[in-house]
């Protein structure tokens, strides 16, 4: 449960991220469309979980060591995306609502919300892989990412509105990097004390 919580705080870090960046452009995410987000987050993590746990099933001995290293690996890549800094002439969907929100009506509607609550279900796929593979409780995780996905986008668009500077921004990307290396380390550690 202890390692299922701190996961789904890494997980939806990008929900508050891209609720952040949408409430400093002034665009408010719907709860319809909030709701549905988290709907997809949960499938997405469902699903990415229980490929985890029937991969774990072929290679009994190693399950827990696999997991630990595909967290440890996706730590990595969580570290290195921190790092990068998109281009100013290309538009990041994820950062930039003009891409989502289609008629420009300043609030993300459910007919709009299919890309962000993919997008967000696509990053959890790796995390959910190597947490299925680590045995973390499945229904557990998939729940508490889908309610921290529609807490984070609610929150981040209502900080977002109040902030006019995102500098310190990125410290929430290092912070889940962290968060999931810390985790797979310990899954290994744990695999090779025992």
């Amino acid at each position: 449960m202890f390692s299922a919580l701190f996961l789904t705080l890494a997980a939806t870090s990008d929900s508050f991220l891209v609720g952040f960046h949408y409430g400093m452009k002034g665009v408010r995410v719907g709860r319809a469309a909030n709701l549905f987000i988290s709907a997809v987050c949960f499938i997405g993590t469902l699903l990415a979980m229980r490929l985890g746990r029937a991969l774990g099933l072929w290679w009994q001995d190693v399950s827990n060591w696999l997991g630990g290293g595909v967290l440890l690996a996706f730590g990595i890549y969580m570290l290195v995306l921190a790092f990068r800094e998109c281009g100013e002439d290309s538009a990041c969907p994820m950062e930039d609502p003009k891409s989502v929100d289609k008629d420009h009506s300043k609030v993300i509607e459910l007919r709009e919300s299919f890309f962000i609550g993919a997008m967000l279900s696509l990053n959890n796929m790796g995390l959910g892989i190597g947490a299925g593979l680590a045995g973390i409780p499945i229904l557990f995780m998939s729940l508490m990412c889908a309610l921290g996905s529609f807490l984070f986008v609610s929150c981040g668009c209502r900080i977002g509105s109040r902030v006019k500077c995102a500098k310190n921004i990125k410290l929430i990307e290092l912070l889940a990097a962290l968060f999931v290396m810390a985790l797979g380390m310990w899954e290994l550690v744990k695999y090779l004390l025992v």
